[in-house]
């Protein structure tokens, strides 16, 4: 009984071994090397011993970039005692050092989980004898400077001289090797000022030349951002006509924005907006294209319409107050030279001039001083006469004086004392009805003198 079971256990552990062992296998055809920078194939495939499964495949290794595989979820389908093969893209960076790199393809079972793994060598060949290894910039999205940098690398069998250029638009720079030699390195780096540029896509070029012959070129590209900074600021003043606003938009930004202004008008009963077209509502809002690092300045007024009426109404006024005023004016001159001479006569001229309406009961009073007399010959209407304190009061009574009418009058007068020096006459003076108004009016002064006494003039030069 003891040789049964112990005969049984040896059978079950020699059957375990059998059981648990995989359903599947996975065999790699790999290519003995590849050439940096071009595409090659390696082809994996999957036999399928138990049922129809799913399998998973997956690659380990660095560059993990350098194995795609021919499928996007991963996944194949192997049906019941067939095989699948999988095509595995291999694409060796361009700046790949020539070497053996170690790649893990793992295939599993979705279904058991069973998996098997297989060791896929990756020999790489250069094309050529020099190569920029770890080419980057610093930043990907950059606004004020950019680093390029890398590795030089002679990955040839000879010494080299190199010419490094990293160009970017019309900025380039440059570095010499006179002799490199084989399997040696030289790191590089460059910055690159970008203040304000504008928002893009650009690129450095990093390109090695032996001679006139182009060993090796790459670029990389990097973005400026928009970078959007608008300020604004708002000045206003008010006066008894308005309030008067203006803003003043700055893009700092490296880019033409769509500025949006805005401002709170009052739009009072009172008041009346003049200024830019505006989107109206809480506030008034203005869209105003800016280029980048320019200013604009946007004003607008409300007017205070009151205001204006106001002065209207009194310039209207003023108006009528004037015409009121200079609606009969009188003038008074002397004829001919203002000199007196004793015993000679002189010839005074009062001259009246109504502009506007009907003047009634108008009386013109003028003044001959002491030391002249009035010569009683009258060309025009014969006034009355009476003493005064200041001399002889002439008075001549008109009437009426129609718009637009005018009357001259004349009286002469002589010397009748001996007189010396300056002197001024008194002014002429008149009284009428205009309408229900009583208006009264005097005229401008008038200098006489004696001969020696003339007033004399210089000539003055005024700074303008």
């Amino acid at each position: 009984m003891k040789k049964l079971l112990l005969v049984s256990m040896f059978m079950f552990l020699a059957i375990i071994p059998s059981v648990f062992a995989a359903s599947f296998t996975a065999q790699v055809q790999n290519a003995p090397y590849f050439m940096a920078g071009r595409a090659g194939i390696i082809n994996l495939t999957v036999t399928n011993n138990g049922p129809t499964d799913w399998f998973t495949v997956s690659t380990v290794g660095y560059p993990s970039t350098w194995l795609v595989l021919d499928t996007t979820s991963g996944l194949i389908r192997v049906e019941s005692g067939k095989s699948t093969t999988l095509a595995i893209f291999v694409n060796p960076g361009k700046d790949a050092i020539p070497l053996a790199y170690e790649y893990y393809v793992t295939v599993k079972s979705t279904t058991t989980n069973e998996e098997v793994e297989q060791k896929v060598p990756i020999l790489v060949r250069q094309v050529t004898d020099v190569i920029i290894g770890d080419f980057k910039l610093s930043c990907e999205q950059c606004s004020k400077e950019v680093t390029a940098s890398g590795t030089i690398y002679n990955v040839g069998t000879r010494d080299v001289p190199v010419h490094l250029s990293l160009k970017f638009g019309n900025d380039e720079r440059t570095l010499d090797i006179p002799a490199m030699k084989t399997l040696t390195q030289d790191e590089f780096s460059e910055t690159f000022d970008i203040q304000g540029m504008m928002p893009a896509t650009y690129s450095i070029d990093g390109k090695i030349t032996s001679g006139s012959k182009l060993l090796y070129d790459d670029t990389k590209n990097f973005d400026i951002p928009k970078i959007e900074n608008v300020t604004f600021e708002e000045k206003s003043f008010v006066t008894p006509f308005g309030r008067f606003v203006s803003i003043i938009g700055t893009n700092g930004g490296n880019y033409k924005a769509d500025a949006q202004f805005e401002s709170a008008v009052s739009g009072a009963w009172y008041a009346i907006y003049t200024g830019p077209e505006a989107v109206k509502g809480a506030t008034y809002k203005w869209t105003i294209p800016i280029e980048s690092g320019a200013t604009y300045e946007l004003g607008y007024s409300e007017i205070y319409w009151p205001t204006y009426l106001i002065i209207l109404i009194i310039i209207i006024i003023g108006i009528m107050i004037y015409r009121s005023y200079t609606a009969i004016t009188l003038s008074k001159e002397i004829i001919g030279k203002n000199e007196v001479k004793y015993g000679h006569e002189m010839t005074v001229s009062i001259q009246l001039r109504n502009k506007i309406r009907d003047i009634t009961n108008l009386v013109v009073k003028d003044v001959i001083p002491e030391g002249f007399a009035l010569v009683t010959k009258f060309d025009t209407v014969k006034p009355t006469l009476r003493k005064v304190a200041e001399g002889t009061e002439i008075v001549w009574k008109i009437g009426d004086l129609k718009p637009h009418e005018q009357r001259v009058l004349h009286y002469k007068m002589k010397a009748v004392k001996p007189f010396r020096g300056r002197k001024h006459l008194e002014k002429a003076s008149l009284v009428a009805k205009f309408g229900d108004k009583t208006v009264t009016r005097n005229s401008n002064f008038v200098t006489i003198y004696s001969e020696g006494h003339e007033p004399s003039s210089l000539a003055v030069e005024i700074d303008k």
